[in-house]
C-alpha cells in the first residue's frame, strides 16, 4: 500500500460549544436525511466524547474567547483560520463558514454549508495567489448516513485543461469503515479493527480520523473541518490495518497505537516502514 503521511493539521471546537446557524434563504427546503441546505447544529459533542486533540504532528491549535477555532499553524508553516457568523445582529446569522488556508500567502478558500445534521454538506472552493488572480477550484458535495457517518464526498471540478470530477465511497459496519474507493473501484482499500498483534479492538476514544495516514480519502483542506465536529463521526474503533486491491494483488499494511495509560493514542506508526519515522504521528491531549 502507499501511504501518504505529510499528516495534516488538525483543527478542534471546543466539546462544550454547542452553536446555532439559521440560514437566511432556504425557508422550504423539504427533509432529505439532513443533507439540505437548512438550519443546523454544529455540535462537536455528536463527534468527541472525551479529551481532544491539541496538537497533532506538529500541528498547534488556538482559540478565541469563546471556544472557537481560530487559528491553527501546521507543521509546515501553513495558517489556517475559520471565518464563523455574526452573532450580533440576525440578519447577519447564515448556515455558512468559511475556512481559509494560507501557504506562503498563497490563500485557498471554502466557503461551506451547514446541513440540517451539522456537517458540512456542501463546499464551494476557490484559489487566490499573491498576484491577486483568483480562480474556481470546484465544489464539493457531502453525504452522510442516518448515523452521521460520512458516506459519499463528490468533486466538481473543470478547468482548460477539462473535467476532474470523482466520487469517494466510504463503507461503514458496525461504527467502523471498512472500505473506501472512487469511482469505479479506483483506489481500493479495506480495513481491519483486530489483529494476530491486537486481538481486541482498540475504542477510539478520542475520535481520532486518520485521513491519509490511514484511510487515503483524499478531500485535501476538508480533512481539517473533522477535527471542528462538521464532518462527520469518526470510526468507533483505531484501525490496526488496511489493504490495497491493485491489479488482482492484496498489498496489506500494519499499523502500531501506543496508548496513554487513559486509552488516548499517544503515538502511531507504520510497521516494517521503508523509511522509519517518516510515517509517525504524535498526539498530545487536553
Amino acid at each position: 500500500m502507499k501511504c501518504y503521511f505529510n499528516y495534516f493539521a488538525s483543527l478542534i471546537l471546543s466539546a462544550s460549544m454547542c452553536t446555532t446557524f439559521y440560514s437566511c434563504s432556504d425557508d422550504n427546503d423539504e427533509p432529505n436525511d439532513g443533507q439540505e441546505s437548512i438550519p443546523g447544529v454544529v455540535n462537536p459533542n455528536n463527534v468527541f466524547t472525551g479529551q481532544m486533540p491539541t496538537e497533532i504532528s506538529g500541528s498547534k491549535i488556538s482559540r478565541n474567547a469563546e471556544g472557537y477555532v481560530n487559528e491553527i499553524v501546521t507543521s509546515d508553516g501553513k495558517v489556517i483560520s475559520f471565518e464563523y457568523p455574526e452573532k450580533s445582529r440576525a440578519e447577519q446569522i447564515s448556515n455558512n463558514i468559511i475556512m481559509t488556508v494560507d501557504e506562503d500567502g498563497d490563500k485557498t478558500f471554502y466557503n461551506m454549508t451547514i446541513g440540517r445534521n451539522g456537517f458540512v454538506t456542501k463546499a464551494y472552493v476557490k484559489f487566490k495567489n499573491q498576484g491577486e488572480h483568483e480562480y474556481e477550484e470546484g465544489e464539493w458535495t457531502l453525504s452522510y448516513d442516518n448515523d452521521g457517518h460520512l458516506i459519499k464526498a463528490y468533486h466538481d471540478y473543470a478547468d482548460e485543461q477539462g473535467e476532474d470530477d470523482y466520487t469517494i465511497t466510504l463503507q461503514w459496519k458496525d461504527g467502523n469503515i471498512i472500505k473506501t474507493y472512487k469511482d469505479n473501484g479506483w483506489d481500493s482499500y479495506s480495513y481491519s479493527y483486530t489483529s494476530a498483534s491486537y486481538p481486541s479492538a482498540i475504542k477510539n476514544k478520542g475520535a481520532i480520523f486518520m485521513f491519509e495516514s490511514v484511510y487515503p480519502i483524499e478531500v485535501y483542506d476538508l480533512e481539517w473541518v473533522y477535527y471542528a465536529g462538521m464532518l462527520g463521526k469518526g470510526p468507533k474503533d483505531l484501525a490496526v490495518s488496511s489493504s490495497e486491491l491493485d491489479d488482482g494483488e492484496t498489498y496489506t499494511t500494519n499499523y502500531i497505537w501506543t496508548l496513554d495509560q487513559n486509552g488516548y493514542p499517544t503515538v502511531f506508526d507504520v510497521e516494517d516502514d521503508d523509511h522509519p519515522g517518516s510515517s509517525t504521528v504524535r498526539f498530545r491531549w487536553n
